[in-house]
């Protein structure tokens, strides 16, 4: 994406100090690199009020300073290490006392991507900032978790999940887009999720299934038309499409899903959130 004088815009990058904002770093500066994007970094001082009994003096003004010092030092580290990755990107870098979710929404309408790279101790990605900006913004967000394979002969592919949506090739036009970035293939998958009880015989789901995958094949052999570099395969399929995504996630360095989903068998919102928690590898968020 790129603004109105052709200049591109650059990727946004929330950084919080963790060892998994780092690794964002990392991978948004190889990305950065390919594209020949700049790249901000961001970081939110936390509000003073939020830690009442622990301020020095009446106003919070000593509080204040050690975390816009320590705000400071997390970006110079971050910096540090995009120019470590890549010392060809231009890095800016951001101090903001405004709540990271509402700063990165404003911001994404001048982005090309935003990133959080946030991830608790337990390896599940924290909930409330996360799901916030995802839901906000007005570009696709990248939540970087560490992918959990590693590529011993090429490179991982790209997966992508898609209903049958008006914004499905929107969809799947960034995942072709990012899988052409990453010199990755393009694995594409539908499923179809048949709901139980009494009502879950009134429609004939394998035709419905094989309707859907007609639709699907049919976008995907257009869009192929213009990334005829990306190896392309295509599956649809009845089951959960969170769990069926989780596990396609262990074997991908990225998995694109959209917003929501809008589509007769899907849970709209729902898959998206589960595999934005739990998913084995960093998760593209389309809008």
């Amino acid at each position: 994406m790129t603004s109105s004088d052709d200049r591109p815009w650059p990727v946004y990058v929330g950084i919080d100090g963790s060892a998994t904002a780092l690794e964002a770093c990392a991978w948004v500066a190889r990305y950065a690199a390919d594209e020949n994007i700049p790249v901000t970094l961001v970081h939110a001082i936390p509000n003073t009020e939020w830690f009442p009994g622990s301020t020095v003096g009446s106003d919070g003004r000593e509080l204040f300073e050690a975390f816009r010092s320590t705000g400071q030092d997390i970006l110079v580290e971050a910096e540090s290490v995009v120019h470590g990755t890549a010392s060809s990107v231009d890095v800016e870098t951001v101090l903001t006392r405004r709540p990271i979710a509402p700063f990165m929404a404003t911001i994404s309408k001048w982005a090309s991507l935003v990133v959080v790279g946030s991830s608790s101790s337990d390896g599940t990605v924290l909930g409330g900032e996360t799901v916030r900006i995802c839901d906000g913004a007005q570009s696709a967000v990248l939540v970087f978790r560490t992918p959990t394979a590693e590529s011993k002969n090429g490179a991982l592919p790209v997966e992508v999940g898609v209903d049958c949506s008006d914004r499905a090739e929107a969809v799947l036009l960034t995942a072709f887009e990012y899988a052409r970035s990453l010199r990755a293939p393009l694995a594409v998958h539908h499923v179809l999720q048949a709901p139980s009880g009494p009502h879950a015989d009134s429609v004939d789901w394998s035709a419905l299934k094989v309707e859907q995958g007609r639709w699907l094949f049919e976008v995907v052999e257009q869009l192929g038309e213009k990334f005829d570099d990306v190896e392309t395969s295509v599956r649809a399929t009845v089951g959960s499409a969170a769990r069926h995504l989780r596990e396609r996630s262990v074997h991908a360095q990225l998995l694109v899903v959209g917003r929501r989903g809008r589509c007769r068998g899907t849970v709209p919102g729902s898959v998206g959130q589960n595999v934005l928690h739990h998913a084995g590898c960093p998760v593209l968020v389309v809008p």
